[in-house]
């Protein structure tokens, strides 16, 4: 007897899409990507949460007490690199991306990125 395939959403498979994306861009421009990183969907929000994304040298500045400067850090190159998740993210999608709202959280080493959608038409 063969292995049953079932269809999977298409909504589950846009989560993917996006998670993968948004993973790929960690590693890119970061220099780490997520262990573990899961996209939900909901209406006109994607969130996706990543674990254990800290580089080994930011681990060191958490570590020695200067988590502010990492967390700061951050928020610039998620700054910098905005239009790149934009445009990752609505190509994942087919919808445009409104805004970005990145998150961080030290002692669990997460982050979550928050993507705010359009309409597939247009803002």
């Amino acid at each position: 007897m063969g292995c049953q395939v079932s269809e999977v959403p298409s909504s589950d498979r846009t989560a993917a899409a996006v998670t993968e994306a948004v993973s790929r861009l960690f590693l890119d421009k970061f220099g780490k990507g997520p262990v573990h990183a899961q996209t939900h969907m909901n209406g006109d929000m994607a969130v996706t949460l990543m674990r254990d994304v800290f580089t080994k040298a930011e681990r060191t500045m958490i570590a020695d007490g200067k988590g502010d400067t990492v967390l700061t850090t951050r928020m610039l190159w998620q700054q910098a690199t905005e239009a790149m998740f934009k445009s990752a993210v609505a190509d994942a999608t087919g919808r445009p991306v409104l805004a970005v709202i990145s998150g961080f959280e030290l002692g669990q080493e997460m982050a979550t990125e928050v993507f705010v959608l359009g309409s597939a038409e247009g803002p």
